[in-house]
């Protein structure tokens, strides 16, 4: 984990912390990846093929998330009387050391637990021909590199936790991406499934239930929270409306007792969160009253 203590230079003990210049750093990134971000999204797989016009009719529409887990920075020594700065010794730090599973899994939501989505793969393995609904839906490319040594003036560098940010920032502005458009990914991926690859592409997904067969009391609870804790409150009402089964209040509440997230948050029954999600703001009033007349 990365302290805030200053930075001294390992070959002559000098205070590299607020050196007014210059630094050079070859910085080690492990794990980097970028992802391509949609959102309600729906998989439409035929033959076990993805069919990307019909399942990214805007496929131009996305978010970027770009994640460097394992940061090692070797800052080059500017105490040293070594002329070429290639041979200098170097202080190494360790500023990051995490996983992209973790980092993704928290980026998501914290309560889903898992968020490594194997149906594409299976689907894909079975050749078979379905729809997969997903609140989120993460494309990675993990090909890249940072081309060169960082240079990062000191003066305003007095800890680690700000050389990190430092670095963080430099590489989310250069760092070279060889696939930079979510049609060359979806094809990587594509490829990778049809040849059994799936295991070295992690997709994260958080996934939306649409099959009637499978919506159930305890998907319904997962999918409010979720959409509460995304801030999508009125999508609940439509959840609700859409649900194919009569809902049975004593067991919503029964899931709701044993939902971690709604737990935490004081939750006992669907009376109670909706009183406090959504009653209590008057933009949010009408869609709370419509979700309870949808219970009775």
């Amino acid at each position: 984990m990365t302290e805030n203590k200053k930075i001294v230079c390992s070959e002559t003990g000098k205070t590299l912390s607020g050196y007014d210049g210059k630094v050079t750093i070859d910085v080690e990134f492990g794990d980097e990846c970028r992802y391509y971000i949609f959102k309600d999204v729906t998989l439409h797989l035929i033959s076990g093929e993805i069919d990307v016009e019909k399942s990214f009719p805007d496929i131009d529409t996305y978010e970027v998330e770009e994640i460097y887990p394992k940061i090692t920075a070797k800052i080059i020594s500017p105490f040293s009387n070594i002329e070429e700065e290639w041979e200098r010794p170097t202080t190494d730090i360790m500023l990051r050391d995490s996983s992209l599973a973790n980092e993704v899994g928290n980026l998501i939501d914290n309560y889903l637990g898992s968020v490594d989505s194997d149906l594409i793969a299976e689907a894909a393995e079975f050749s078979e021909t379905t729809k997969l609904s997903f609140f989120e839906l993460w494309l990675p490319t993990m090909d890249g590199k940072y081309r060169g040594y960082m240079e990062i003036n000191f003066k305003d560098i007095h800890t680690e936790a700000n050389l990190l940010e430092a670095i963080q920032a430099n590489a989310l502005e250069s760092y070279e991406w060889y696939q930079t458009n979510p049609e060359d990914v979806l094809g990587t991926i594509k490829d990778n499934l049809m040849a059994g690859l799936y295991q070295t592409v992690w997709v994260p997904a958080v996934q939306k239930q649409n099959q009637a067969e499978y919506l159930d009391t305890y998907t319904l609870t997962t999918e409010i929270g979720y959409l509460i804790r995304k801030n999508r409150h009125k999508d609940v009402l439509t959840l609700c409306q859409d649900f194919p089964h009569k809902i049975d209040i004593s067991e919503l509440n029964n899931e709701i007792e044993s939902d971690e997230w709604m737990q935490d948050n004081g939750y006992k029954t669907i009376e109670g969160l909706v009183k406090e999600e959504f009653l209590i703001d008057s933009h949010l009033k009408e869609s709370g009253e419509k979700i309870l007349s949808t219970l009775s």
